[in-house]
């Protein structure tokens, strides 16, 4: 455990010790200056003094300890979101067939809870809103609800089959209904799928068909907004063939896209930065995978940006992975001072999402972070 390898906690343990047992003697010189007679010479009064000084010294070890402990299991813990009061509004408005109330309440909550990370809720509020766009007959939120709030949600928590079958119906019902944006989503979200399975023909496949239903959408926005994310997509696969270059340069496509959304549409700006923050996220990843030197200074500097538009829009999930990036680069540089400071911002952050993956991705770097400081402090 870190803490008992820290420096500033055994020196101030130390201090303390010392402090205490000067200001007991100082006490003693100071009562028999003025002739107060003790029972006790200072001589037999010592070994006295030095207990009550170590109590004092294991006193504030235990409390130190126990504050840490808790600080520790306390940033480790899954996520708690306070979502009961949302999730008993759903449940009334459903059982009183309100759809229309349902349908508001959960379209306007979708893209928050997504980029808050807040993952299982969004799924929750997903099943009340496809029941409600069902018994409405209310096809696009039907397509949008099973394409993003729990297909796509489904995906990022870990269970892609599942994620896979949701998004299929969700771009039948937007194909069948004639939404070409909602079902470019869909093949989109669909390529994501394959190649987190590392099946990158299926993934390109999909993104075929979204290229294919971009072409007839009539917003000139929905269609920038739709090759935004398909040059997202396409770095992901190229990431997972370990064509790094490609990767990079089908970001960098991205994010001139988004860029040229929020210049043509500036109403786009709020959900531009969220969009944004994702793409400085995956560069420092891919950078991090090529390894180099200057590929690592790359991914520092991704990371940074994106930790900072992280911080701006409250992407926690992002705000964590930005942090074990950077923590990863600085432990490779042996700044292991400055990777607990980092990390300390992750665990501040770590309690607000639910996504298995990253938390496991934060306590593997901790984990790497203890290690350090324990071979630095016995070397």
């Amino acid at each position: 455990m870190i803490w008992y390898r820290d420096f500033k906690f055994w020196k101030g343990t130390f201090l303390a010790f010392w402090i205490s047992l000067a200001s007991m003697w100082l006490i003693y010189e100071i009562l028999d200056h003025f002739s107060v007679k003790l029972p006790w010479s200072l001589q037999r009064s010592l070994p006295f003094f030095v207990l009550l000084s170590l109590l004092v010294a294991v006193m504030r070890i235990i409390g130190e300890l126990s504050g840490r402990l808790a600080l520790a299991a306390q940033s480790q813990r899954p996520a708690h979101v306070p979502s009961d009061s949302i999730l008993a509004m759903m449940k009334d408005a459903e059982s009183n067939s309100r759809w229309g109330e349902i349908i508001k309440l959960g379209s306007a909550l979708s893209e928050v809870l997504w980029y808050t990370s807040r993952k299982k809720l969004r799924i929750e509020v997903g099943h009340f809103l496809e029941v409600a766009a069902r018994q409405t007959n209310n096809n696009e939120t039907l397509a949008r609800t099973l394409i993003e709030d729990l297909g796509n949600t489904t995906m990022g928590l870990g269970e892609v089959n599942q994620g896979i079958t949701y998004i299929k119906q969700g771009i039948k019902v937007a194909e069948d209904n004639g939404l070409p944006f909602l079902a470019s989503r869909g093949y989109r979200n669909l390529a994501n799928c394959y190649s987190f399975k590392g099946d990158t023909g299926k993934a390109r496949a999909a993104l075929a068909k979204a290229s294919v239903a971009t072409q007839s959408i009539g917003s000139q926005r929905e269609q920038l907004e739709a090759n935004g994310a398909i040059a997202y997509a396409k770095s992901k696969i190229a990431f997972t063939d370990g064509d790094y270059e490609d990767a990079l340069a089908a970001l960098d496509e991205t994010l001139k896209i988004y860029s040229d959304v929020a210049l043509q549409f500036p109403e786009t700006a709020a959900a531009n930065k969220d969009r944004i923050v994702k793409i400085h996220r995956e560069k420092g990843v891919i950078y991090l995978e090529v390894g180099t030197p200057e590929a690592l200074d790359q991914a520092y500097v991704s990371c940074q940006t994106g930790l900072q538009l992280a911080q701006a829009t409250q992407n926690y999930e992002t705000i964590v992975r930005c942090c074990c990036l950077m923590a990863q680069i600085l432990l490779g540089k042996e700044a292991i001072s400055a990777a607990e400071g980092i990390m300390n911002i992750a665990a501040n952050n770590v309690s607000k999402i639910d996504t298995p993956a990253v938390i496991d991705d934060y306590n593997r770097v901790n984990r790497r972070l203890v290690n350090a400081r324990t071979a630095a402090t016995q070397g």
